[in-house]
């Protein structure tokens, strides 16, 4: 979800409001672990003290075929409903009634280290996650058709049309070759490859996301980059016959160069949540592990079998959440950065006066 779209679902969902995180199974299992993630999400909320009745019936007909990216997030309130797709996996959590919890959707938009990888060849494409720790192979997911099954349906072969001739009362069939080269017809192949690849990857990846790498041999990348079919998908290439093997993944980190420790300033709870309301914060600075989203340890995942009632929490993450919902308003940017960026404390904050 873009970030105009995040401002204003923030102002439509202020207060009264109940929030959703729903992480995509880690493991499939064709479908059993979402069935059973799901029936223990739907008893909980039956249990939940606050109405949830819309946000149960969207996700009882939720089916695993349903997720782009790896969560979902789904905000209720009164009979509105607004739902999201998730390029990270959240962790699965309830929050309200109150004001919409944004922070893992805002974190999820910023990137947070997190990153798609496609690894394009003429053999077949790959899809990798990477959480910030690992790559996940996510090729499974890519419901995409092999480079030689486009080649048989295209049937390459020289394009040939006829027609009636009559010559001294005979009359007869004459064929005519079009020209069409090997070379072009094979160009052409590419190009139905590619794009089915892209039609695959529209159905796994967010449409909000705004960066993706590709892997792959240097001409394959540059045809294959050029009919990306969403203008605001950023393609990062890289030229390489090794494939996935020569990706170096510290360029996925969030790029902190611009960032000026001495034009930052820490706060005290109490301030920063003034600062937020009255519109001073222009940008806060947080570290991932306030983004409420999952983060990857050595590979192991959470399955998340239980609802974290936010709600409950001793008050910090609710209360920054409301500190990020005011800066998001009034037109201020969020950024998640690595601990080692900026001082440790945070978050840390650039003021407009």
């Amino acid at each position: 979800m873009p970030h105009d779209e995040i401002k204003q679902l923030s102002s439509d969902f202020s207060d009264n409001t109940i929030s959703l995180y729903i992480p995509r199974p880690a493991i499939e299992a064709h479908g059993e672990k979402w069935r059973i993630l799901k029936k223990n999400l739907l008893q909980q909320l039956d249990d939940h003290p606050a109405p949830t009745s819309r946000i149960e019936t969207w996700l009882n007909d939720l089916e695993l075929r349903d997720f782009l990216g790896q969560g979902k997030v789904a905000f209720q309130r009164g009979d509105t409903l607004k739902t999201a797709d998730l390029n990270a996996r959240p962790q699965a959590m309830i929050a309200g009634p109150g004001a919409a919890l944004i922070t893992p959707l805002i974190a999820d938009a910023e990137g947070s280290g997190q990153s798609w990888v496609i690894e394009i060849n003429r053999e077949q494409p790959k899809l990798y996650f990477y959480n910030g720790s690992n790559l996940e192979n996510c090729s499974e997911r890519l419901d995409a058709v092999e480079y030689e099954e486009v080649l048989a349906r295209r049937e390459i072969m020289d394009d040939v049309f006829f027609h009636s001739v009559s010559r001294g009362g005979t009359e007869g069939s004459k064929f005519h070759a079009l020209g069409s080269d090997k070379e072009a017809e094979s160009e052409k192949t590419d190009e139905a490859y590619y794009r089915d690849v892209w039609a695959a990857i529209e159905q796994v990846i967010p449409a909000q996301t705004r960066e993706i790498h590709v892997i792959g041999e240097e001409g394959t990348v540059g045809h294959f980059c050029g009919l990306n079919p969403r203008e605001n998908w950023e393609l990062v290439q890289h030229h390489s016959g090794a494939g996935i093997k020569a990706l170096d993944t510290s360029e996925f980190a969030p790029d902190t160069a611009d960032i000026d420790d001495h034009a930052l300033t820490a706060m005290n709870a109490a301030d920063l949540r003034e600062a937020a309301q009255t519109g001073r914060i222009s940008a806060i600075y947080l570290h991932p592990e306030t983004d409420l989203l999952e983060h990857a340890d050595e590979g192991r995942r959470d399955e998340h079998l239980r609802l974290k009632d936010i709600s409950e929490d001793i008050g910090s993450k609710a209360r920054l959440d409301d500190v990020i919902l005011n800066t998001v308003q009034n037109g201020g940017r969020v950024r998640f950065i690595p601990s080692d960026a900026v001082s440790p404390i945070a978050p840390l904050v650039e003021t407009r006066w």
